[in-house]
């Protein structure tokens, strides 16, 4: 056997193993036609074989197809996919490294995607429910034959785990509902905060809730040192909604800060249809009319928290985890500053969670083959699930076969080394039981 560097190993060093039942019991047989000329061939003499059960004759094959180089190949696909699915290498940078053509990179990541799906299915981002308490939300844009399409991500902010995801046409509350929906099933207990972007669908899908919730919102615009946080809570008949408006650096730095807030109420019952056809009175110009009021347009509510609402302070240290209000700070206002100072404490108030992860996502995917809403959703659903739990790669193998080729021109002098080490180790242990 001869290597990438033009080293050359006696068949005699290397343990040659069944492939499939991992036996020593190899006998040769005979040689096979391969594109450089002819190789050594090999078959099983265990009669315990698993292929014997389904076949007349024991399983044959060549060096490169035995146990401990399928182990090997393995062992470098593995890196391979972890560039892949965690580095964001394009194939081109992937073919170069491991001497293959991008083609099979392709190839190489559909088995992979293929892999997850039969062995794990697509549905399910976690393998265990999270945690997680506390999301972020956020969308970005991928472009498909021409259309801009959105990816909505929710984040967990204690597991750093992707925990609901969907491509759509379109962000309305719907779509944004079945993404919260599928981080719901994803963690063990009720989701109580989410940090989100100013995009007013998230304020209409915290109130759908009807529970008791806190929005934190960090707006795309100018002046980026605010948040707002919203707090709901219910009873019976009204939703109490109290505004908090403060700095993004808040909870940074040990001190007394100043917060602002409004509180209103607003009816759960839906108000009465209003009566048809013009009011009486404003035919042909008869009544007076009120004059139509000049309304400033954008946007209501975040900038005038700051204007308009009462103000307050409170003492943070966010290296005891404290949070110090006055007698007469409202207990809404409490609740919600203290729920975000627990997700924040130490760190500026940013939607940073999920808009880091949507911009790693959108670096490792690259469309390939077939461009489809599906495929793209298959593609991303399988990269989460790996960037989810890494260790899945461990214990997953893909049915494509990969030549030995692949291994010689990649084993660098000390993994072959390493690779006749183990050889005759194992030579020795068997020798040992047979004595």
């Amino acid at each position: 056997m001869k290597s990438s560097v033009g080293q050359i190993f006696s068949l005699g060093m290397i343990l040659i193993l069944c492939p499939l039942c991992g036996s020593a019991a190899i006998g040769t047989n005979g040689t096979r036609r391969r594109k450089n000329g002819y190789v050594e061939a090999f078959q099983c003499h265990n009669p315990l074989c698993p292929f014997l059960h389904n076949h007349k004759y024991p399983k044959q094959f060549i060096l490169t197809s035995s146990l401990k180089f399928k182990e090997e190949i393995w062992g470098l696909l593995n890196n391979l996919f972890h560039e892949l699915t965690h580095e964001g290498a394009k194939n081109k940078t992937i073919a170069h490294h491991y001497s293959i053509s991008e083609g099979k990179v392709s190839q190489l990541r559909k088995a992979l995607e293929e892999t997850i799906e039969r062995n794990y299915g697509l549905e399910k981002l976690v393998m265990i429910p999270q945690t997680d308490e506390a999301i972020a939300m956020d969308e970005t844009f991928f472009t498909i034959e021409g259309t801009s399409v959105y990816l909505i991500l929710a984040t967990g902010y204690k597991s750093k785990k992707t925990l609901g995801l969907k491509i759509s046409k379109s962000r309305k509350l719907e779509d944004l509902k079945a993404v919260f929906d599928e981080a719901q099933n994803n963690v063990i207990h009720p989701i109580k905060l989410m940090s989100v972007d100013g995009w007013g669908a998230y304020q209409t899908l915290a109130k759908e809730l009807k529970r008791k919730f806190t929005l934190v919102i960090h707006p795309h615009k100018k002046p980026y040192d605010l948040a707002w946080i919203m707090e709901l809570s219910y009873n019976d008949t009204s939703r109490k909604i109290t505004q908090i408006g403060v700095k993004t650096d808040v909870f940074e730095r040990r001190a007394t800060r100043e917060f602002h807030y409004l509180e209103h109420t607003e009816s759960l019952t839906l108000p009465l249809p209003k009566p048809k056809g013009r009011p009486k009175g404003t035919k042909n110009g008869q009544g007076h009319k009120k004059p139509p009021e000049k309304k400033q347009r954008g946007r209501k509510g975040f900038k005038r928290i700051f204007t308009k609402g009462k103000k307050g302070y409170m003492k943070v240290d966010p290296y005891r985890k404290t949070l110090r209000f006055g007698k007469d700070c409202p207990v809404a206002v409490a609740s919600g500053l203290d729920k975000t100072f627990h997700v924040f404490a130490g760190m500026s108030i940013q939607n940073n969670q999920a808009e880091n992860i949507n911009s790693v996502i959108e670096s490792l995917v690259r469309m390939r083959g077939p461009r489809t809403m599906e495929t793209l959703e298959q593609r991303l659903r399988a990269t989460v699930i790996i960037r989810n739990d890494p260790s899945i790669l461990d214990h997953i193998e893909i049915s494509r076969q990969v030549r030995g080729e692949f291994l010689l021109k990649n084993m660098k002098a000390q993994d072959l080394l390493s690779f006749l080490e183990d050889s005759v180790k194992i030579q020795r242990e068997e020798g040992e039981k047979n004595a």
